[in-house]
């Protein structure tokens, strides 16, 4: 769920405690707030595409393609047109916004398109024994998105097993 959400059902009492980023103006006096990973971004064409396998790819180069993305505002999307503005590049035009992977990856199936994942998410699908005919462009500019945090409300009690789970959580991130 978006961070927001994640937050209020934080504050509400649905979870114990939350990954997420806290969202912009967010008041975290009570919350324990500990930090967890920064989230690289990387750039799946289907393993056709003219770009595949090019070593070094400039932003200016991809913005002429059709590119599938999560909606505006997004960490993600953020992150990618941040990239763009840094290198002083226009935004690339042809956007269909979708935050589905499914609506990605039939994009990508179908042409010459590009998606940002997170590289997580694009290490799981090009990885050996997948199947799937994907691949990470290799671009000179490194886009990386705001920081995400483990979050537990200070003042909310949580059983001896919520706590040991915390704690797992905490040594792996």
């Amino acid at each position: 769920a978006p961070s927001s959400e994640l937050t209020r059902g934080l504050e509400e009492r649905h979870f114990d405690f939350i990954i997420a980023r806290l969202p912009a103006g967010y008041d975290a006096t009570d919350l324990e707030v500990t930090p967890a990973r920064t989230e690289r971004v990387a750039l799946l064409v289907n393993d056709n595409h003219p770009l595949a396998g090019e070593r070094g790819c400039s932003l200016s180069k991809l913005r002429d393609y059709e590119w599938v993305m999560q909606d505006r505002g997004t960490p993600i999307r953020q992150a990618v047109e941040n990239a763009f503005f840094l290198a002083g590049q226009p935004l690339p035009v042809q956007v269909t916004n979708s935050s589905s992977l499914l609506v990605a990856l039939t994009m990508l199936a179908a042409g010459d398109v590009i998606t940002p994942q997170a590289q997580e998410t694009a290490d799981l699908l090009t990885g050996a024994g997948i199947g799937t005919r994907l691949a990470v462009l290799d671009i000179t500019e490194s886009i990386t998105v705001e920081p995400y945090f483990i979050i537990r409300h200070r003042h909310h009690s949580a059983t001896e097993a919520v706590m040991r789970l915390y704690q797992r959580v905490l040594e792996i991130l």
